[in-house]
């Protein structure tokens, strides 16, 4: 086999978003010093996402071979076709799951769904299809993932001390707006996970127009 063939052969890990102004992007950093602050000490443990790395995820595609990767820009541009650019409205913060007997396990900031982006995301989703990409079977909803949540469980084994203090402070922030977002474009973006944490690497663009 030669080197080529096994490049050819070599999975990439690769998602389709849309990247936020540089407002918003400092609106969540601040959420993101809150909540670590409002944590500290509290046996709190959340890998927060860097800021440059905040994104609305439209479609997570997973591992793709890289000889795919022309093909799906190739439909990102025809979902895009005849789609202008739109207001993207950040507001509030939430857990996946929601409040409730399980603890959270990701913190995330919420993103509006305007008419634009679900034309997209539904012709992305019914169009990868076509490429063997697993159709999502949860509903839609547009987030910005600001961490991901280790909390150690307390003295009772009922659950994480600081799960109170999290859901608090996320209460108080669940109407915050975080700004809006000018979409131009979507973008296919390449992950690449380290003990770091994940580098994007943009791989296609498509302008909306």
């Amino acid at each position: 086999m030669t080197n080529d063939e096994t490049d050819q052969q070599r999975m990439i890990r690769t998602f389709i978003a849309i990247e936020i102004s540089d407002l918003t992007r400092r609106n969540l950093a601040r959420a993101q010093d809150e909540l670590k602050a409002a944590l500290q000490g509290r046996g709190g443990g959340i890998r927060w996402v860097p800021p440059e790395n905040i994104h609305v995820t439209i479609k997570f595609l997973g591992e793709v071979p890289p000889n795919i990767v022309l093909e799906i820009g190739g439909i990102m541009t025809e979902c895009c076709d005849g789609v202008a650019p739109f207001a993207l409205v950040v507001r509030g913060v939430g857990a996946f799951p929601p409040a409730g007997a399980r603890p959270p396990r990701v913190v995330f900031a919420a993103a509006e769904i305007p008419e634009e982006l679900r034309k997209i995301r539904d012709c992305l989703e019914e169009k990868l299809a076509l490429l063997g990409i697993k159709r999502e079977r949860r509903a839609f909803k547009a987030h910005l993932t600001l961490g991901r949540v280790r909390l150690r469980r307390g003295p009772s084994g009922r659950g994480p001390r600081a799960t109170d203090e999290l859901q608090s402070i996320m209460t108080r922030m669940a109407d915050r707006d975080f700004g809006e977002t000018h979409v131009e474009a979507v973008t296919l973006m390449r992950s690449d996970l380290s003990p770091s944490g994940a580098v994007y690497t943009p791989l296609h663009r498509v302008s909306l127009v």
